[in-house]
């Protein structure tokens, strides 16, 4: 690791490339024998987090490496779920609204990166779970058990 840092910092100071310690770091997913050194990129300190963000995605050095993102997914669907239900409530047409609300807002925020990350079956069942309720929210039978077909 160190070998790779010392040629990202001659590439650096070659294209007169500074880089920000701050917005950099190294998360560790397995303990390594360089574990206890401190790694440095132009003579700058690199941090160690337990976890890193890193184009929207949080990364942690846990056993589930996606843990803390999938908490922030559930939080965030939740947030959008509430968010929906405030604006829509008095609005002409609350299905359409809802609807429009939920697929432009809640679908792009929680599929993103879908396709080069992995969604626990839990958390998978959770957020269809509050889609269920977002469209029974749009069709203004929030308690009831409407059929998934009414509700696409």
């Amino acid at each position: 690791m160190v070998e790779l840092l010392e040629v990202v910092s001659d590439f650096g100071e070659q294209m007169n490339l500074q880089f920000n310690p701050i917005k950099s770091a190294i998360v560790e997913f397995a303990s390594c024998r360089d574990s206890e050194r401190n790694f440095e990129i132009q003579n700058l300190p690199l941090r160690i987090p337990n976890s890193y963000k890193y184009l929207r995605i949080t990364l942690c050095d846990g056993r589930n490496y996606s843990e803390e993102q999938q908490k922030i997914w559930e939080s965030k669907a939740e947030k959008v779920l509430r968010r929906m239900h405030a604006k829509s409530l008095w609005k002409f047409n609350r299905s359409e609204v809802t609807k429009i609300q939920w697929k432009s807002r809640a679908v792009p925020g929680l599929t993103y990166v879908n396709s080069v990350t992995t969604v626990s079956a839990e958390l998978q069942r959770g957020l269809e779970i509050l889609q269920g309720e977002a469209g029974r929210w749009a069709l203004g039978e929030p308690n009831a058990n409407t059929a998934i077909e009414f509700m696409d």
